[in-house]
């Protein structure tokens, strides 16, 4: 049986670093193979970005380790739901989003 492949975990820095070289015009192959990395991975630090704006290597839920951290990670991806909602590429909020909303509601007290 082969061993499972160990999932990487890159900092905010490492990201940051790649994006600003795709930004000043570097192909996206060729930093993902400078960096060893796939270029997928770089290609979803880019939708991140885009979808979040300076966000892009915000925290993951996972990462969170306090309060403060969570409620700026919950309104981010509930602007980012209310986004996608207003374009039409969402139709409603399904349960995992309404809960979320609801999480953020009972952190910050917000009606």
């Amino acid at each position: 049986m082969a061993a499972k492949k160990q999932r990487r975990e890159y900092d905010d820095v490492f990201k940051d670093a790649a994006l600003k070289r795709i930004e000043a015009g570097e192909k996206v192959g060729a930093v993902a193979k400078d960096l060893k990395v796939s270029d997928s991975v770089i290609y979803g630090w880019i939708k991140r970005k885009r979808d979040m704006g300076d966000t892009a290597t915000s925290k993951k839920p996972d990462t969170v380790n306090n309060v403060k951290d969570a409620i700026i990670y919950l309104k981010q991806a509930e602007a980012l739901m209310i986004k996608r909602i207003r374009s039409g590429k969402i139709k409603a909020p399904d349960g995992i989003q309404l809960r979320m909303m609801l999480a953020l509601k009972s952190l910050t007290g917000e009606d």
